[in-house]
């Protein structure tokens, strides 16, 4: 049975004599920390959308419920596939419509997402030219 080094150390004291027992010196501190793993390199924090930016229910939105395209610059989108995961930091907000935040993913031009849930997009394909409406 393979035992991890801060239990193997654990198990070293448990069964040293209490004469043994003496306060380390620098140079088994140091032979100690040199058997230690290696601490990992910090990363990149990861980001996340506040809460009130998530549309895990887009139905709640008048437009959706009733079947309409998300609109931008002209076109007319509408919700393709299953929701994708994709980290934040390779998102970028673009616009907003009728209360609902939308994304582009660098590279994909043609697609929109919308966040529903951490970490998950829905993306949108264009489908045709927005319809006009009266305002």
């Amino acid at each position: 049975m393979r035992l991890s080094f801060p239990l193997a150390l654990a198990a070293l004291a448990a069964c040293a004599s209490p004469e043994d027992a003496s306060v380390p010196d620098a140079e088994s501190a140091s032979t100690v920390a040199a058997a230690l793993p290696p601490a990992p390199a910090p990363g990149p924090a990861v980001k996340h959308l506040p809460s009130d930016r998530i549309y895990y229910d887009l139905t709640r939105f008048q437009w959706y419920a009733r079947g309409e395209p998300l609109r931008h610059e002209g076109l007319a989108y509408q919700p393709s596939g299953m929701p994708v995961a994709i980290p934040l930091a390779e998102m970028e907000q673009i616009g907003a419509y009728d209360g609902v935040d939308y994304y582009r993913r660098a590279g994909a031009d043609a697609l929109l997402f919308v966040p529903v849930f951490d970490g998950y997009w829905l993306a949108f394909r264009p489908v045709a030219a927005a319809p006009v409406t009266a305002d």
